[in-house]
Formats: C-alpha cells, structure tokens, sequence
C-alpha cells in the first residue's frame, strides 16, 4: 500500500486526499519528548488554536 500512496501512522493506514490539500504534504520525524518550541513556534501555536 505504501508504493501506492498511502501513509502509515503507529497502527492507522491513510491516504491523502491531494485533490482537496491545497498545501504540499511533508513527513515530519522528531523525538516529541524531547521537542521544546522555540518562542515564535509557540506563539504560531497559539494563534492557531
């Protein structure tokens, strides 16, 4: 499935809807327990919520 455009999240198969997206997809990796936000990342954060 992967070869065919599908992603895989922990135990969850899904594919993007590309036609419905307006943004470009990207495929973040980060240790989260160990991510601190910077001041302005924060701050996008909080605007966003």
């Amino acid at each position: 499935l992967l070869d065919r455009g599908w992603r895989r999240s922990g135990m969850f198969l899904y594919k993007p809807d590309m036609e419905r997206t307006c943004c470009r997809l990207y495929t973040i990796r980060l240790k989260a327990d160990e991510f601190v936000a910077a001041k302005e990342q924060a701050r996008v954060s909080r605007r966003m919520q």
